[in-house]
């Protein structure tokens, strides 16, 4: 049986305004899941991820990575554990520093900070190589700053940067959204190729149903803060479109 790696339990949230966006929530992830998250606008899927990643810290429950109680723990302390790609490309990049200097702050994640040189030279080849797997071109952009790369370069960049140190949880927050569909489908293909050869635990919010259909072993249908279905693998081969867009009935 696999390990637990990620667990929730009754995560609860109330807003200042006293609106309720998690309740009682409850999530056990296993290693080696790769879960597609659907819900509506104010389901609770970003709170679902905030939460996890300690930028929102709960009115009450808690949250544990590898058995650890993280709960209060703060979002710079679970960095440790978590890489997040996020909706919007410009946000997982620094865009005055080139792509390698990217690369190399990424591959530093977790560790004590000391002076020392840069080391940049010594790992261009390694970088070169890694940006060369995308086959959009970034392997010919390692001295351009991220913030002139095109949408799609930017949002690979920023699985890379994510993934480089592989983490132990993957949160993926509507990462191919804001690109298009020959993109968002490149950047996807990327996406499971990285998470199967790296046998990741990933969570990926997504509002493309045919996505949430083709990739991952689970799936969790949110709605008003909780967990409406849980679907294993079996059951989500046997779902077909209309079944999903049944769910939202």
């Amino acid at each position: 049986m696999s390990e637990t790696i990620l667990k929730l339990e009754e995560g609860y949230k109330k807003t200042e305004a006293g609106m309720v966006i998690m309740n009682h929530l409850n999530l056990e992830v296993k290693k080696g899941d790769f879960i597609t998250i659907l819900g509506g606008n104010g389901a609770g899927k970003s709170t679902l991820f905030n939460s996890i990643s300690g930028k929102l810290q709960l009115t009450s429950g808690h949250v544990f990575i590898n058995n650890k109680n993280v709960t209060n723990l703060s979002e710079e302390k679970r960095a440790d554990y978590l890489g997040r790609v996020f909706q919007d490309p410009k946000q997982g990049t620094a865009p005055r520093m080139t792509v390698s200097e990217n690369l190399l702050l990424a591959s530093l994640r977790g560790e004590k900070r000391r002076f020392s040189l840069r080391k940049l030279k010594e790992n261009r080849d390694v970088f070169y190589k890694l940006c060369q797997r995308i086959g959009n071109g970034l392997e010919n952009h390692l001295d351009t700053p991220s913030g002139n790369l095109s949408g799609g370069q930017r949002q690979a960049l920023s699985l890379l940067m994510s993934t480089i140190k592989q983490p132990e949880i993957l949160l993926l927050d509507e990462h191919t959204a804001a690109l298009d569909p020959k993109t968002a489908t490149q950047i996807m293909s990327l996406t499971e190729k990285i998470v199967a050869e790296n046998q990741l635990t990933c969570l990926m919010i997504t509002h493309r149903m045919e996505d949430a259909l083709k990739y991952g072993n689970r799936m969790i249908v949110l709605e008003q803060g909780q967990v409406k279905y849980d679907i294993n693998k079996e059951e989500k081969e046997k779902l077909e479109m209309s079944d999903l867009l049944s769910f939202f009935n």
